[in-house]
């Protein structure tokens, strides 16, 4: 027996609108017509894209490709891995400095240290080009 609640939810689709951070619930009266809402709206939104970057020129295009890649899933994922390395090999190293041995290779964690500065750095300046000005500055991150 099916609840009150699927009965309600029957034939809904959601909208999600980023900028505005609102969702929208659209109920269509059959399976088909939600389809139909459904391919209507990805096709019109193609469409939008596509007459939008006609009018753009390369370097925006080229902006907004970075942009995009920068906010990928597995970007993130791996950027926040970085950290997560960093962070412990930060408390490898204060442990080793702290025993009473300390027969540490300094020179081994100046290097790595530097390598984490050139990977954050390209990432800085990755994230500052697809998302320059009010995007990248006004992100709580």
């Amino acid at each position: 027996m099916r609840s009150v609640f699927e009965y309600e939810w029957e034939n809904v689709f959601e909208i999600y609108f980023e900028r505005l951070g609102r969702t929208y619930y659209i109920k269509a009266s059959s399976p088909d017509e939600c389809d139909s809402w459904i391919k209507d709206i990805q096709k019109t939104k193609e469409a939008a894209v596509a007459e939008i970057e006609k009018g753009l020129n390369l370097s925006v295009r080229i902006k907004l490709s970075v942009a995009a890649f920068y906010d990928h899933q597995i970007t993130q994922a791996s950027i926040g891995l970085l950290l997560l390395v960093n962070f412990c090999i930060s408390i490898i190293q204060i442990e080793m400095e702290s025993s009473p041995r300390h027969d540490i290779n300094e020179k081994l964690f100046i290097a790595i240290n530097h390598a984490f500065t050139a990977i954050y750095t390209v990432e800085l300046m990755v994230n500052m080009y697809g998302h320059w000005a009010w995007p990248f500055f006004s992100s709580g991150w």
